[in-house]
């Protein structure tokens, strides 16, 4: 087993970006760097170690990780991201549901900036309008606190996003299965399949009378992502015939020659 690596070296690993992010010292300068553009990267280590270091015994755990799910740091990465997050045990269940409701939601998560998101020791500065005449201290701090209320980060939500938050509003209850599939159909066209692929990843946890319709639908879903997993679910069930016989038939070659594969390696057995 490989040693855990120190914030130190991922740091200098991840040159400037990462030091910048790793070296912070509060969750509010945290936070201001996670609202900038950094290096992509090809791991979630230092998402995991920024969240450790921040909120392992201190709140704000849920806004943190709102960021670092959206960052486009890790935007190749968010699946094994959300699980990696949620694998730290700093999220609570109320926070996990929460962040599920709000991954489905929109096309974008709106995240507003306010006092709390930096931390007193942030300042929002916010040009006024050229050629007014000067208001009154007090109303001028007044209107400043109204307009930074209002700010709002739209961050971008990678699809397998989708299907992490769907998989978690259907195993626990949390939207109904019709209205999930209602809202993935208000999603882009990828977005709304990996929504869909979250749902069929929780058949076997799903009662009978919604889990069989549901597979039916999915086999028969525009999106190929979802039509070959649902063929897999029926595999993994065992009616590798039924699933063999619906995709030699399926409309697109890539599902036909997946399963074909699988019919002839199953055959040598």
């Amino acid at each position: 087993m490989s040693r855990p690596v120190s914030p130190a070296e991922l740091a200098a690993e991840l040159g400037p970006d990462g030091e910048g992010l790793l070296s912070t010292g509060s969750v509010g300068a945290l936070r201001v760097l996670l609202l900038a553009h950094g290096r992509r990267r090809t791991s979630c280590a230092d998402a995991v170690v920024l969240l450790r270091t921040h909120h392992t015994g201190a709140p704000g755990a849920l806004d943190t990780a709102r960021l670092l799910v959206t960052d486009r740091r890790w935007d190749r990465l968010t699946g094994r991201l959300v699980r990696d997050l949620v694998g730290t045990g700093l999220l609570s269940e109320a926070d996990l549901d929460s962040l599920a409701r709000e991954l489905l939601a929109d096309e974008f998560l709106h995240y507003r900036l306010d006092a709390r998101t930096f931390g007193e020791e942030v300042v929002i500065l916010l040009p006024g309008p050229d050629g007014e005449q000067e208001v009154e201290e007090e109303q001028a701090q007044e209107e400043e606190a109204a307009a930074a209320s209002e700010l709002i980060a739209r961050r971008r939500i990678r699809p397998p996003l989708r299907r992490w938050a769907a998989a978690r509003a259907a195993e626990r209850s949390l939207t109904p299965i019709a209205e999930l599939l209602a809202l993935a159909d208000d999603l882009p066209a990828r977005d709304a399949a990996e929504a869909v692929r979250g749902v069929v990843d929780t058949l076997d946890s799903l009662p009978p009378r919604v889990a069989e319709p549901l597979l039916e639908l999915a086999l028969t879903w525009p999106a190929r992502s979802v039509r070959r997993s649902a063929l897999q679910h029926l595999v993994a069930r065992g009616e590798q015939a039924r699933a063999w016989r619906l995709a030699a038939a399926d409309s697109d070659e890539t599902v036909r020659k997946t399963f074909a594969d699988r019919d002839e390696q199953a055959s040598l057995f």
